[in-house]
């Protein structure tokens, strides 16, 4: 069965973060390489949606 994957910047757009963030994800393990397609990392696309998941209810910005 195959799975499917997104790029980095694919994933970005879904998260909504930086091309950086998501290399950040990738070295932290909050998201894994799946494979790479030529030079392109490849990350499935569930795990990206469950980091979204996870993230949305985090508070963002300065608290007072």
């Amino acid at each position: 069965m195959s799975t499917l994957c997104v790029t980095k910047e694919e994933a970005g757009r879904l998260l909504g973060v930086s091309l950086r963030m998501v290399t950040k994800y990738l070295k932290s393990g909050a998201l894994t390489e799946h494979h790479r397609a030529g030079r392109r990392v490849m990350i499935d696309v569930t795990e990206v949606y469950s980091l979204r998941e996870k993230n949305k209810n985090r508070k963002r910005g300065k608290s007072k």
